[in-house]
């Protein structure tokens, strides 16, 4: 038996993934809470060198806070989550000078007033032309009222959970059927654990990579981020979606080898 704290959050882990792989310049813009919790968060976020110039203080509240038992035999995880904790809204986001970006990540929560930051996102292109600025955003959760976001970005993640709700029972077909919901140019892709993760764009059709496990299975929590960060890393390189694909199932893969976030680059399975 073992215990240990550590930083958690989806946008918080993939920036985490991203300043090792050398992207440049990355921000977290989130809600904090007052208190020991968040100057642990803060100092640890700000130690790896991830901007948070613009995040939102909310005083008198709780950091939210997940409670996770994890089977050292399997690497399987029990969560229990704890939020009280308001979320981002637009004037938050308003605050922040688009000009300063080439690449915005969402995810799909708070749904009214995410629609709303990507209208801005989407009104600061249009009258930006010359910018390059893509928007990913990641469905994650089974929630109805997030379907209404398929259509409001450049590429988007749909979990295997989200996609099972939808009808399908395999990447391959989630990632084909829930095409004609993104915009026409977008890229979608759903990661399904060992059975590796499939894409889909006007491009390059249907895409897809194998998983690749590690030796011994540790710690899958922070994975689908982990993931995530990996695409996300090699699209604002210029790669294919193809090449981003293979690229975040080995770097999850070598996530899952190891207990949490750190050094993941030495962990690379080798070609």
């Amino acid at each position: 038996v073992d215990q240990a704290w550590q930083r958690g959050g989806n946008a918080s882990n993939s920036s985490s993934v991203l300043v090792q792989l050398r992207s440049s310049g990355c921000e977290l813009l989130t809600t904090l809470a007052t208190g020991w919790e968040t100057d642990f968060v803060v100092a640890d976020l700000q130690g790896r060198g991830i901007c948070l110039e613009h995040c939102v203080v909310h005083e008198g509240c709780r950091l939210p806070t997940s409670y996770v038992v994890l089977s050292q035999e399997t690497g399987a995880r029990t969560i229990v989550h704890y939020r009280k904790l308001p979320e981002l809204v637009l004037a938050d986001f308003q605050r922040v000078n688009l000009a300063d970006y080439k690449w915005i990540h969402f995810e799909g929560r708070n749904v009214e007033e995410v629609l709303k930051m990507l209208a801005v996102v989407e009104s600061h292109r249009s009258s930006h032309p010359d910018q390059e600025l893509h928007v990913s955003l990641e469905i994650e959760k089974v929630r109805p009222e997030l379907h209404c976001l398929f259509d409001k970005a450049d590429l988007v993640f749909v979990s295997k959970e989200v996609a099972q709700v939808l009808g399908h029972h395999t990447a391959e077909s989630a990632v084909r059927g829930l095409k004609d919901r993104t915009k026409s140019w977008a890229s979608i892709v759903c990661a399904w654990g060992t059975a590796g993760a499939d894409g889909f764009n006007q491009q390059e059709k249907h895409v897809h990579s194998d998983a690749f496990p590690p030796e011994r299975l540790v710690d899958t929590l922070a994975a689908g981020d982990t993931f995530n960060a990996g695409i996300i890393h090699c699209l604002c390189r210029g790669l294919s979606l193809e090449a981003a694909i293979s690229f975040g199932c080995r770097i999850a893969g070598a996530k899952c080898g190891q207990r949490g976030l750190d050094d993941l680059l030495k962990h690379l399975p080798k070609e």
